[in-house]
């Protein structure tokens, strides 16, 4: 089992180190709304809604979340917003304009939301945000600065800023919650002047955690605070600083089970999105009723509720809530747990569960 511990550590530390060159900045250039309009001068041409839709009521953007673009969202003024049905059934996308304390311009916040237990209760899937009149773009093979920032003149566009050679910040005319979109559209519409074009992503660095107890961790940031080597730490602010979230993955800790009580736990454990809860059925076929956050392979229940307190320490090191100014700071947030218990209260189990759990991790 020690083998096992530690073969599970070192796949969570890969799978985390993995994805540590994603950032947020990054991903929403593919971004592109198909409702937005396709040219500059024209307005809004949303999405239709069913007049039978029941619009969902979102929950508001909160001051104290770990998620540093909701805290910029909460912390400003939202300018206009825009509520569509999402690319897949059952999930709406929702459009801001916010002027935050973070930019001196406004950003464009586009959020995916779902309903994973159709229960009324809405969770954020993904969420993107970007200069709203701002984009990056670079130029084409022997088009010299002049032609390109005359040309960018006559499309009523102005360049801004050198990031490199052949790479530029470009202004909008306008600055609406369409301006980035349909900017995007006119641009890669003149191949003969742009190679390439994508929105100017807004990021965030980590920084330190108000977390208490973050100043013991000292396999994350070791200042020497317990008497060892100063800098002999995994270097998690510098990760921080690359990357902050990760909705959308998801990790199985197969361990002696959560507790879905603790201040630091909260909202960690992943939803069964093919389940219904408590309706004594299988919805998704996996051979466990009603298996919601994951399954207890100990007792063959769906209640995998921690009963010794191992495998909370081992999910709290991997995510446990951040900037919440309680307990210990996880190494990274936005993640959800499928919880296996494979141990019991003796923190003892046996190769047939790990077996188990494995094969419905994978499922």
């Amino acid at each position: 089992m020690k083998i096992f511990r530690i073969a599970l550590a070192l796949a969570v530390l890969a799978l985390v180190w993995g994805i540590a060159g994603w950032w947020s900045g990054k991903q929403v250039a593919q971004e592109v709304p198909a409702s937005l309009h396709s040219g500059l001068s024209h307005g809004r041409k949303a999405t239709p809604v069913a007049p039978s839709a029941i619009l969902p009521a979102l929950p508001q953007d909160s001051v104290t979340s770990p998620h540093p673009g909701e805290r910029a969202i909460a912390e400003g003024v939202v300018l206009e917003s825009h509520l569509e049905p999402g690319p897949n059934p059952g999930t709406w996308t929702r459009l801001r304009l916010v002027q935050t304390m973070v930019q001196p311009h406004p950003v464009r916040v586009v959020e995916e939301w779902t309903d994973p237990l159709r229960n009324g209760v809405w969770v954020c899937s993904r969420r993107d945000l970007y200069l709203a009149d701002q984009l990056i773009v670079s130029v084409g093979k022997g088009v010299s600065v002049g032609q390109f920032e005359q040309q960018l003149a006559s499309l009523g566009l102005k360049l801004i800023g050198q990031v490199k050679s052949d790479v530029f910040t470009v202004r909008l005319p306008r600055l609406d919650l369409d301006a980035a979109p349909a900017g995007l559209r006119l641009l890669a519409a003149h191949p003969e002047i742009v190679a390439a074009v994508e929105v100017d992503g807004v990021g965030f660095g980590g920084g330190v955690p108000n977390d208490a107890l973050f100043g013991d961790q000292w396999g994350l940031h070791n200042t020497g605070q317990s008497g060892g080597t100063p800098g002999a730490d995994v270097e998690a602010l510098g990760f921080w600083d690359r990357l902050d979230s990760t909705p959308g993955i998801v990790i199985a800790v197969l361990d002696s089970g959560l507790n879905f009580t603790h201040p630091d736990l909260q909202d960690i454990a992943w939803i069964n999105p093919g389940e219904i809860a408590n309706d004594g059925i299988d919805n998704d076929g996996s051979g466990r009723i009603d298996d919601v956050n994951g399954w207890d392979f100990v007792n063959n229940d769906n209640n995998p509720t921690d009963d010794h307190g191992h495998g909370s320490n081992v999910t709290g090191i991997i995510t446990a809530n951040r900037n919440n100014t309680v307990g210990i700071s996880g190494l990274i947030s936005g993640v959800r747990i499928i919880v296996c218990k494979i141990l019991n209260s003796s923190n003892s189990g046996s190769t047939s569960n790990l077996i188990a759990a494995t094969t419905y991790a994978r499922l």
